[in-house]
């Protein structure tokens, strides 16, 4: 089980996002092929971080959250993560080139689409969309971090923690998730400008001092050790509860949306089908049986 979590602060100048999701990412692991650990591990980052982000929306809004990497070195790399109100998430992820390469030096562009709904259920319901995009440089923390600040003001921390080991008790050794957890600390605007400086530098030197969330000793309970995250941040047990959800994957594809993007394809492409094949969704990676004639795509 997974569990996210939103506070806000004893003094009230701070919200706070907790998330653990081990079981989340070892789904996450489950559900697909990687092509190397590492691309693997940002994949996860970017799920954990759309999560995270996405918490800090309005409560009162039916709000989409887009995420999207894309970097060039030795072909084109791409990540994506969108997330739904509720906490429901999928994502995919494109690798050309070197299959084994580092990734402590990518460059590229990282992308967030926000679409809101207000007054659901009132009569007057209102839709509007925001955007913003920034340079990446290939540190999922530290591209989310500047996004929030350049295009929504927002003065965030944040910390993705992500690891694993190798379970070799079963014939096949198999990764395990053995961590996985975030948190997002939005610090609010200070009622006094000349005072934010100080209010930052406060939150900036006690995030130090905490360290990776990975370092901490916390409850295997997704949802204790959430709120122990919230309480050794907040330093107090006092924080109150805005919302808790539990996160969980989605996809919206069937066999008629696999058939109904294969009519795009040309002739040459369709006419070199077997008569029964494969698709796999590139999201969730379920696989569909697809028969030509039957489908009406021969």
């Amino acid at each position: 089980m997974s569990f996210l979590l939103k506070s806000l602060s004893p003094d009230k100048d701070a919200v706070l996002v907790t998330l653990a999701a081990r079981d989340f990412i070892q789904e996450l692991w489950e559900s697909r092929r990687w092509v190397n650990p590492r691309v693997f591990l940002k994949s996860a980052q970017a799920v954990l971080a759309c999560l995270c982000v996405q918490a800090l929306g309005e409560e009162d809004s039916v709000e989409n959250l887009e995420m999207q990497w894309s970097w060039e070195k030795e072909g084109l790399k791409h990540l994506y993560a969108d997330s739904l109100f509720q906490g429901a998430i999928r994502t995919n992820y494109s690798w050309y080139g070197d299959e084994s390469e580092e990734l402590a030096e990518l460059k590229g562009i990282f992308k967030v689409r926000k679409s809101f709904k207000q007054g659901e259920g009132t009569g007057n319901v209102s839709a509007f969309e925001t955007s913003g995009i920034v340079d990446s440089s290939g540190d999922i923390v530290r591209d989310v971090q500047d996004i929030l600040l350049k295009s929504d003001q927002k003065d965030c921390a944040m910390a993705l923690s992500v690891r694993w080991d190798i379970d070799d008790s079963m014939d096949t050794a198999k990764l395990k998730i053995t961590f996985a957890h975030a948190y997002l600390l939005h610090v609010l605007p200070s009622p006094i400008e000349s005072q934010r400086d100080l209010l930052l530098e406060k939150w900036q030197n006690f995030l130090t001092m905490l360290r990776s969330p990975a370092e901490w000793v916390l409850p295997e309970d997704s949802q204790k050790a959430a709120e122990e995250m919230t309480h050794f941040i907040f330093a107090s047990t006092k924080g109150s509860l805005i919302f808790s959800k539990k996160p969980t994957y989605f996809c919206n594809c069937t066999e008629e949306r696999i058939i109904g993007l294969m009519k795009v394809l040309s002739k040459e492409d369709l006419e070199s089908l077997a008569p029964t094949f494969d698709v796999e969704c590139k999201y969730c990676g379920k696989n569909y049986l697809v028969e030509k004639v039957k489908s009406g795509l021969a």
